[in-house]
């Protein structure tokens, strides 16, 4: 016998139950009550589970892929690889010291210096791009005087 809110499979000595069946044979007066003690009472060993769910998660990972060694070889390409690579270097070094996570630091700049680069990646070969502020990557922007 299979509902929405539980199943019972005799066979293999068990119930599943969802959340909400579980609270409503908490009260006596209920008809979920009823069900369960009635599956329980001719089954005493019956094995009681609750229904679990897989939730479907919206959040991608758009940082896939992107390790160092992706970062480094992407920006070695570059017509200005070495000025990348001395901006990468220090935003390492820095979140180093701050006791930050350095590879958060380090791909929130990639992102920042990089944002098209899970997009459209060949823009950079042809467009130089200037280095942006390491004072961005950890939330120091300087103000405009």
């Amino acid at each position: 016998m299979k509902t929405r809110d539980y199943i019972y499979n005799p066979c293999d000595n068990t119930i599943i139950i969802t959340k909400a069946f579980a609270e409503a044979i908490q009260d006596p007066n209920s008809d979920e009550y009823k069900i369960f003690h009635a599956i329980k009472a001719d089954n005493p060993t019956i094995v009681v589970r609750q229904r679990t769910h897989k939730t479907k998660s919206n959040h991608v990972n758009k940082n896939k892929n992107l390790t160092y060694e992706n970062m480094i070889a992407f920006m070695e390409l570059l017509p200005e690889a070495e000025q990348y690579l001395n901006a990468f270097n220090a935003v390492h070094a820095m979140a180093d010291t701050m006791s930050l996570s350095p590879y958060s630091m380090v791909s929130k700049w990639f992102v920042e210096q990089f944002p098209l680069y899970h997009k459209n990646p060949m823009v950079y070969l042809y467009d130089n791009v200037s280095v942006i502020a390491l004072e961005k990557v950890f939330g120091k922007e300087e103000k405009a005087s």
